[in-house]
């Protein structure tokens, strides 16, 4: 369950999409996590439009949300609160978001397994206005590639590593590129993806919307 029906998150993604987020009323509680992302989603949906108030939303392979027809979306939660973004497949292909804390314990000797060279040389030595510490630079390039393996999931059904990504700092967030190898022999081709990074209240929200096929240029 979360703490009341949580607020719109405006900004990360397009106004086409619904953003929500809440903290547990049940800290640290898996089954409260579920709960409360189900929920938030449910609420997303009836923002959105949806028919049917109040509609269950079950888990499919992965554990992903099994999303109605006509939407799109993607949960994350952590420890303390949920997110979701929710949009309609008339407006994106594929949605992904991620949360992670500010406060959350990560050790800089993940930094080979996640981060690209050019990324691990940014985390440890850049200058960055709004990610100042490196180890809040860590979580960006850790949550922004959870966000993109969570958009590509459903488009793809195929598990990506995190060198797979490659992400290059931009104002609002970062641009990828995905590894050619993989990307080419996939479909929907998608040549780049736009990822947008903010802080909310204490955590590092990135989110990725993936254009339709036909809206690719």
């Amino acid at each position: 369950m979360t703490c009341g029906d949580g607020r719109q998150i405006e900004g990360i993604l397009p106004p086409s999409c619904a953003v929500f987020m809440a903290p547990l009323a049940v800290p640290g509680s898996r089954a409260a996590a579920r709960t409360a992302g189900r929920t938030l989603a449910a609420n997303a949906l009836d923002e959105l439009g949806h028919d049917e108030p109040g509609i269950e939303i079950p888990t499919g392979e992965r554990g992903a949300p099994v999303w109605p027809a006509g939407f799109t979306g993607s949960i994350s939660h952590t420890k303390k609160r949920v997110i979701v973004a929710i949009g309609r497949l008339t407006d994106h292909a594929s949605i992904g978001i991620d949360i992670e804390e500010q406060s959350r314990n990560v050790s800089m000797k993940i930094l080979p397994r996640i981060a690209t060279p050019r990324e691990r040389a940014w985390i440890e030595h850049g200058i960055d206005d709004a990610l100042r510490a490196p180890r809040e630079r860590l979580l960006a390039v850790f949550s922004s590639k959870e966000a993109i393996f969570k958009a590509l999931w459903p488009l793809w059904r195929r598990e990506l590593g995190f060198h797979d990504a490659i992400l290059v700092r931009t104002a609002d967030g970062f641009e990828a590129s995905l590894n050619p190898g993989i990307a080419r022999s996939m479909t929907p081709v998608i040549p780049r993806l736009e990822i947008q990074v903010t802080h909310a209240d204490g955590a590092i929200v990135s989110a990725i919307h993936v254009p339709r096929v036909d809206q690719i240029p």
